[in-house]
């Protein structure tokens, strides 16, 4: 028999899957043989520009993946909130029950204030408040709601993160290295580093690249850590009214 949290467990399992997906198709992008590696001279400033040139562009179903992750992760909190809403408001079909968002904690009382959640017990509406669902409260929520709502296409970008880059052998003399994370999807060109250095040193640089997501969401970091991030947030969200929902009609 169904059971009433079901359908947003089974919408959980689905972004589970897609991030199996997402990440299988973010490694082939970055695998070595899908790019290259050049270091240029700034003529204004005389730094070595590193940077990665990739042969392909971002593969689209990359995009729809992603996608596909917020969507699933985001519509599992209102479907939990609607079976919440339906067990412990008596009515068939509430439809005033939405997981409410903001962008600031007065965002998010003003989208509670039009009555947008008043088929929710007062115990997991709380909950729900809790949960800070704004972008000084919980930014991994807040972004998942803006960018499932957003420009989806610009959500990726290749990046190289924390320690995306090693250095071989070599000499190093009065050297000062800048991360960078430019990216350039019309020549498909990756600046990730910028070098200022002594003429007599020479070393080895061993690029990593990755997918991250694109930091004018919210959310910076390796794309798979975020996925990851945001698939353990909402399954937490969907138990913890699941148990609120319980308790509240015994």
């Amino acid at each position: 028999m169904e059971k009433p949290f079901d359908s947003a467990k089974l919408i959980l399992q689905e972004a589970e899957e897609h991030i199996g997906t997402f990440n299988a198709l973010a490694e082939a992008f970055v695998r070595p043989n899908n790019w290259t590696h050049r270091v240029d001279v700034d003529p204004q400033t005389g730094e070595q520009v590193c940077k990665i040139i990739f042969k392909t562009d971002i593969p689209p179903k990359l995009t729809m993946r992603a996608y596909d992750i917020f969507r699933y992760a985001r519509d599992a909190l209102d479907h939990a909130l609607y079976a919440s809403a339906k067990l412990t408001s008596g009515k068939e079909d509430p439809k005033r029950c939405k997981f409410p968002f903001g962008d600031t904690p007065q965002e998010l009382e003003s989208e509670i204030d039009q009555r947008k959640c008043e088929d929710l017990h007062a115990q997991v509406l709380k909950l729900v408040i809790a949960s800070k669902p704004y972008e000084a409260g919980d930014r991994t929520l807040w972004a998942m709601n803006k960018i499932r709502n957003g420009d989806t296409h610009k959500v990726l970008t290749p990046a190289t993160v924390g320690s995306g880059y090693g250095i071989g052998n070599g000499v190093m003399n009065n050297v000062m290295l800048v991360s960078a994370n430019e990216w350039r999807s019309t020549s498909r060109q990756l600046t990730y580093l910028r070098i200022s250095m002594d003429a007599a040193s020479q070393f080895e640089l061993q690029p990593a690249p990755t997918i991250a997501i694109n930091s004018a969401f919210g959310l910076g970091g390796p794309a798979s850590q975020r996925f990851r991030d945001i698939h353990d947030t909402a399954s937490g969200l969907v138990a913890a009214v699941e148990a609120a929902t319980v308790d509240a009609i015994k």
